[in-house]
């Protein structure tokens, strides 16, 4: 079991609740403290957001077709500072896919697994402007 470690998560607000369930019982399972509550973009959302990612011990992005479907600008901005906590501090980032279970999460975390899903493909969605939408 890990020691009680802080998880920032970054999502879209349509993915599905019961895959969400399923994240944040992994890493309670884990001994992990999931630190993302949504609460949407009001005043002071991003400051909030990023002082608790920046605190994380690892960093998960829900890459599922929900989040492909509405990549707000929002989600580009946790996405840049997903990377940029990432590259400088070594953060770790667990790209949660299609397909992939809370159970996968589970076993990484236990494992001290530092990557999960592919990084590359994420950045490389993220950069492509024309998968931007406005919401």
């Amino acid at each position: 079991q890990i020691p009680p470690a802080l998880v920032h998560a970054s999502f879209s607000t349509r993915t599905f609740a019961p895959t969400l369930q399923d994240l944040i019982d992994a890493v309670t399972k884990a001994g992990g403290i999931w630190t993302t509550s949504h609460t949407g973009q009001t005043a002071g959302w991003f400051e909030e957001w990023s002082r608790k990612a920046g605190e994380a011990c690892l960093l998960i992005v829900i890459f599922v077709q929900a989040y492909k479907d509405r990549f707000t600008p929002a989600l580009k901005r946790e996405a840049d500072e997903i990377d940029r906590l990432h590259r400088e501090k070594g953060t770790p980032v667990y790209l949660f896919e299609e397909g992939h279970q809370g159970s996968q999460v589970l076993s990484n975390l236990m494992d001290g697994s530092e990557v999960m899903g592919d990084y590359p493909a994420w950045r490389r969605f993220c950069d492509d402007a024309s998968n931007l939408v406005d919401p």
